[in-house]
């Protein structure tokens, strides 16, 4: 064969194995296109031009020209450089890679990393086996654009995908603006959570000073992570808080929580105090303050046995209420106890503190529970009042037995229930013993002409072991006092109901897929009557005192109560993907329910003492409780009660919001309560509180948002709260202004998108 036709052969045999194609990797396959290919045998590479383009799968590489190194594998790109290697993209003006492990660099490079989020723009970037990245004068930022809302730079730098970015000659920008410098800056860059430190919340308080508080958060494993907070305030001294975290399973998660403050301010009399905190007789003389919460929800040993625990444990009744707002205060634990685990805790004003440890399970017909239970009162602390006259009331333990409703065997429809209870009641001064209440009913439903009557009958039978007598002069010298107490019972009610057909014209095509309509309203009206009685039992006087359950009162009431329930049924064209057909789905909700009620005393209208300065009142006053919800978007709830004998309001609580997913939301609440004086209640003091407030999306990207809460009665503000929130891609900037009587508080929080976001 001829040196002339040896040449032509062997680029054609060179093209073929290069449009076969060639192999890169033990299982991955090349492709090679280009407008132009020329190989070059005695070097053993071939060249292209034009739209040159090697494909595996959904990854590539292009550019304006390609050189490709069978021998090796390399493969050289010039003009206009694109990639894309397991969904992470490459721009390039030059740049080399290795086939087989991606390994290579970048010239005039830029990088974006899916996961994480990262955007990484350099000189010369050098990808090593793996994820990992070295680079020089580069910029790093998760938002994207030619000038980003923030990046970090640094003159060089190494990158490991779920580990770190460390950058050397390092500063932070904000724009194009410089505003920090560090000469060494270590950046998390996980596609998972990683320890590091978070944005701070920064701001000023005329009550505690200017303010910078650091969350640092450490992510112990996948279940664990733990938040530090180093809160300092120029008028208070540093707050050092602690949070962790755990998930140990699906079915037991855990937040604990414990801030601490050596306070450089106390309160050694009353007259001292700030106005919001005077009249109640107590100071707060203590420099080492606290708070630890937590809330628990899990199990012991079997899923079946569910535990719960909450604490709540302060040092001063004065430090729930100073330390309200910001990320370490009282609404943001609040909130998220609220949204993590259903559960809230006591009131920022209440001094007595509740901990709870609860261990509960259930079976078909039965169920048990064991309950410990710390109430602290810091009404006794800080030299206050002494301690050892503390009488606040402790359950240690509390064990609950109970037998679900049934059937009793062989005698019809005839059905039974118990509740028992036994409870060790301790404190530091006052009488202590153990209580043994149980409470065995029985029921017969009968059904006659629509209706449904339940007669009921139990008998509460208690008993006391009385460890120590103290300070409870009326108590009985028996060491073991009893009650017994029948309860009597009867309910019976019935639901009248009508349907109405609405026209509506919707039909099921494709044009009208998603469009609704009414088609039908059900109106159902729920009358009810139930009566009550307990016989009155003056023996209670001489028995121990511990809660409520000690002193039962007397009952002859009746009470009556109407319902009315409007619900909708609404179609809605959806179109089915198995078999591309519309057609119309049903959904319904009760849109409106009034509920009126009234109760008549029947020992209240027989009462013949203390006739002359309380006439007789056994009708109680009139409920009335409304909810609409007619469109998603706005629900209205009242609570009104009403006297017969004032004839005017004496309790109402209002509520209203009105939501827009484009526009924003705006919130109504209004709640007051009238002086009463009557044998049966008294209530001296009148409240008036409006609550109004909202937000609205002012663009895409603003928000604004407002709450008001005013004091109509003493008429000044409660608080005046302004937010303003910036949405951006790479960030969230939360402003936040708020004014007491007491206090000006101003805030700011940025959250910068993690690169693990």
């Amino acid at each position: 064969m001829t040196p002339r036709l040896i040449r032509p052969l062997f680029i054609i045999l060179l093209l073929l194995l290069l449009a076969t194609p060639c192999r890169a990797e033990q299982n991955s396959t090349w492709t090679f296109t280009a407008d132009r290919i020329v190989a070059q045998h005695d070097s053993e590479y071939v060249q292209a031009w034009g739209n040159a383009t090697l494909r595996f799968d959904d990854n590539f590489l292009s550019a304006d020209f390609v050189r490709y190194y069978e021998a090796t594998s390399w493969v050289f790109l010039k003009g206009h450089v694109r990639a894309r290697w397991n969904g992470d993209h490459y721009q390039a003006s030059e740049a080399e890679f290795d086939l087989k492990t991606m390994a290579g660099w970048l010239k005039d490079g830029r990088l974006f990393v899916t996961k994480p989020h990262i955007y990484l723009e350099s000189k010369l970037i050098r990808k090593y086996k793996g994820d990992s990245y070295g680079f020089k004068d580069a910029r790093i930022t998760a938002c994207s654009g030619d000038t980003p809302a923030w990046s970090v730079g640094a003159e060089q730098g190494y990158v490991t995908l779920d580990g770190y970015a460390m950058l050397w000659d390092a500063d932070f920008k904000i724009r194009n603006q410089t505003v920090i410098y560090t000469p060494y800056l270590q950046l998390p860059v996980m596609r998972q959570r990683q320890s590091g430190l978070l944005f701070p919340e920064v701001g000023s308080s005329s009550r505690n000073g200017l303010f910078y508080n650091q969350p640092i958060y450490w992510a112990l494993d996948d279940e664990n992570d733990i938040t530090f907070y180093e809160n300092y305030m120029t008028k208070r001294g540093f707050m050092q808080g602690v949070e962790w975290r755990n998930t140990p399973d699906s079915r037991s998660k855990g937040l604990w929580r414990f801030d601490y403050l050596h306070d450089d301010t106390s309160v050694d009399s009353e007259a001292d105090e700030s106005e919001q905190f005077q009249g109640d007789g107590l100071t707060r003389p203590n420099h080492s303050r606290y708070w630890l919460r937590s809330k628990y929800d899990g199990y012991v040993g079997s899923p079946d046995w569910n535990v719960k625990i909450d604490l709540d444990y302060v040092s001063d009744q004065d430090y729930l209420r100073e330390f309200e707002s910001g990320v370490s205060g009282f609404d943001a634990s609040q909130e998220e106890f609220l949204d993590q685990f259903g559960r809230d805790i006591g009131e920022s004003d209440a001094q007595n503190r509740t901990s709870t440890a609860l261990l509960t399970r259930s079976w078909e017909k039965t169920g048990v529970a064991a309950k410990l239970q710390y109430t602290e009162s810091t009404n006794y602390m800080n030299g206050n009042n002494p301690g050892d006259k503390n009488p606040t009331v402790q359950r240690l333990p509390e064990f609950d037995f109970f037998a679900f409703k049934d059937n009793v065997p062989g005698a019809g429809p005839l059905e039974w229930e118990m509740g028992s209870q036994f409870t060790y009641f301790w404190r530091q001064y006052g009488t202590t013993a153990g209580r043994l209440d149980v409470n065995p009913a029985l029921s017969l439903p009968l059904k006659a002409g629509g209706f449904t009557f339940i007669p009921k009958a139990g008998l509460r039978e208690t008993v006391y072991a009385v460890t120590r007598k103290e300070n409870d002069p009326n108590l009985t010298d028996d060491s073991m006092p009893t009650r017994t107490l029948p309860e009597l019972g009867v309910s019976a009610f019935t639901e009248l109901y009508r349907t109405f057909s609405l026209d509506h014209t919707l039909r099921a095509n494709y044009t009208t897929v998603g469009e609704s309509e009414w088609t039908a309203l059900k109106h159902s009206i729920q009358p009810r009557v139930e009566y009550s009685y307990i016989p009155r039992n003056d023996y209670q006087e001489r028995l121990p005192e511990f809660d409520r359950d000690d002193r039962i009162s007397r009952t002859n009431t009746i009470t009556y109560s109407l319902t009315n329930v409007l619900d909708r049924k609404r179609e809605t064209v959806s179109l089915d993907k198995s078999t591309d057909k519309a057609s119309l789905a049903p959904d319904y909700i009760d849109f409106f329910r009034l509920r009126l009620e009234q109760s008549y005393d029947f020992f209240e209208a027989t009462r013949s003492v203390d006739l002359d300065e309380y006439p007789r009142r056994p009708f109680s006053d009139i409920l009335a409780e409304l909810t609409i919800k007619p469109l998603r978007y706005l629900s209205l709830t009242l609570r009104t009660y009403f006297s017969p004998y004032i004839g005017d309001v004496t309790e109402h609580d209002h509520y209203l919001t009105l939501s827009d997913d484009d526009l924003g939301s705006v919130y109504f609440g209004l709640s007051f309560k009238e002086p009463v004086d009557e044998f049966t209640r008294q209530h001296q003091d009148r409240m008036r509180v409006i609550r109004l407030g909202g937000e609205v999306f002012l663009t895409s990207k603003f928000t604004a948002g407002v709450d008001w809460e005013f004091d109509a009665v003493d008429q000044k503000n409660i608080e005046r709260r302004l937010r303003l929130a910036w949405n951006h891609e790479c960030f969230t900037l939360r402003l936040i202004y708020s004014y007491t009587d007491y206090d000006t508080r101003f805030s700011a929080q940025i959250d910068l998108f993690s690169f693990g976001e």
